[in-house]
């Protein structure tokens, strides 16, 4: 399998987002960051064509990923005529596939380090936009935005100043982070106040919690 660029697009992509959200915000509407990722999104597949699993096809994992990326995606664009209670649901069902798609690659023999990328940025992506989207519905104030943001700040901060300890990988503390924010943006979406806030608050500051984690690893450890 040929080398994937994936450290350098990586960089690339996290400015693209954010110039994306930048957009979004000004217009008053997410679809500028809906365009935006779909464009880079395609960049990648172009640039990992052939590399996206052992075998050189594109694999179900990554097809499950795909579906889950265009779920996501539908959260903004659909019309502010839809509750946020159906938009609650969407939440879940992505939640629900991103546990699928790893497990169907692994079954198949398809896991990657392009599908554990695709994974990873489809979930930056996903969080960004939902909290665009429930900022835009006048549902939480732009602290919303904060924890979207993280992971686009990490790596264009280890692009700029590289970091002893490197970048780190997943750890169990950041999925049990992730688990949370979901299932606090779904309830936010469902729930009135206070409970709805609350739930969402949690999920936020647990993934905060995460990312200065993530920064005490690549900048507080000694080098490895």
């Amino acid at each position: 399998m040929k080398n994937l660029p994936l450290t350098r697009f990586s960089r690339i992509h996290s400015f693209v987002m954010l110039a994306g959200s930048s957009l979004a915000l000004a217009e008053g509407d997410a679809w500028p960051y809906v365009t935006t990722a779909v464009v880079s999104f395609v960049t990648l597949l172009a640039l990992c064509r052939g590399a996206t699993t052992p075998s050189g096809s594109f694999g179900w994992g990554n097809a499950v990923t795909a579906l889950r990326f265009a779920l996501a995606s539908s959260i903004g664009l659909l019309p502010e005529s839809v509750p946020l209670w159906a938009l609650g649901a969407t939440v879940l069902v992505v939640f629900g596939l991103d546990g699928l798609d790893g497990w169907v690659a692994k079954r198949r023999g398809e896991t990657s380090e392009f599908g554990a990328y695709f994974d990873m940025e489809t979930d930056a992506y996903f969080v960004l936009l939902a909290g665009i989207v429930l900022l835009q519905r006048g549902r939480f104030g732009a602290w919303i935005l904060i924890v979207g943001l993280l992971r686009y700040v990490y790596v264009i901060t280890l692009a700029l100043v590289p970091a002893r300890g490197g970048e780190q990988p997943r750890s169990s503390f950041g999925r049990h982070a992730f688990t949370s924010l979901m299932l606090g943006l779904a309830l936010g979406m469902v729930l009135g106040e206070p409970f709805g806030t609350v739930a969402t608050a949690l999920g936020c500051g647990l993934v905060t919690a995460s990312f200065v984690r993530s920064f005490y690893w690549s900048y507080g450890r000694p080098a490895r």
